[in-house]
């Protein structure tokens, strides 16, 4: 046994060492820089009983819906806009902007980071937003693709909602700060591009896709979704390098 002790007090150095490593929040400081080619994700279809990977059942599906199959992309991409730079500063603040010659309008967002995890980053914006919520028996609450969104994308902006007291269509008004995601993969920064498309059990309806949103796939997908629902999503990635 005295033989053996050497080799588990090492076992167990090495395991509280990897097990420290794997939590180890990347710390982003400076500017970091759009490289110019997307990453195209691979397709995938959700529905309340399981994961469909096959590509030739997923095209089936999206060719349904005139336009919709080619609305994804089928591989790597090159960016022709101007590359996107964000500068991380002092006090969580960081700065999105188009990277365009001097002289030349830009367009720049003033972000906070809200959260640092070691898987991803969230971002807010500075400026909140305000949104309506539907009362029964209109609007969103009608429309079989409202709840989409929230049961696809993993992360959520914060909102604080207020009733309204006057008899309108509409029963509450809200306060958000958009929201946008950034990974990690393999330590490396990464900006996450989601798009997806759903076809509602209710009236058969399609809810055309959101476009490249900066979110992840909630792990929930399959569970959040209704008997009947389908959904295909893909998950594209731009790398982020310092500069």
């Amino acid at each position: 046994m005295k033989l053996l002790l050497p080799s588990l007090f090492a076992a167990t150095l090495l395991l509280s060492a990897c097990s420290k490593d794997d939590d180890t929040v990347p710390m982003l400081t400076g500017q970091y820089r759009t490289e110019s080619t997307i990453k195209a994700g691979t397709l995938q279809m959700y529905t309340s009983t399981g994961l469909v990977t096959n590509q030739t059942t997923i095209t089936r599906f999206l060719r349904r819906l005139n336009g919709a199959s080619t609305a994804f992309l089928r591989r790597d991409s090159t960016i022709t806009g101007a590359p996107l730079e964000l500068h991380f500063r002092e006090n969580n603040r960081v700065t999105l902007a188009s990277v365009v010659p001097a002289g030349t309008d830009d367009h720049m967002i003033e972000l906070e980071v809200t959260t640092r995890a070691r898987k991803h980053y969230l971002l807010s914006d500075l400026d909140s937003v305000t949104s309506y919520v539907a009362s029964p028996g209109y609007g969103s609450n009608q429309n079989p693709c409202a709840a989409f969104p929230q049961n696809i994308q993993e992360h959520q902006p914060a909102k604080r909602c207020f009733p309204i007291a006057m008899a309108t269509s509409f029963e509450q008004v809200c306060r958000l700060r958009p929201l946008w995601v950034l990974s990690f993969r393999d330590g490396q920064p990464v900006i996450p591009l989601l798009s997806w498309l759903g076809k509602s059990n209710r009236n058969g309806r399609y809810c055309w896709l959101t476009n490249n949103s900066w979110n992840t796939v909630s792990p929930n997908l399959r569970k959040n979704l209704s008997p009947g629902d389908t959904v295909v999503v893909q998950a594209n990635e731009v790398t982020l390098r310092k500069q």
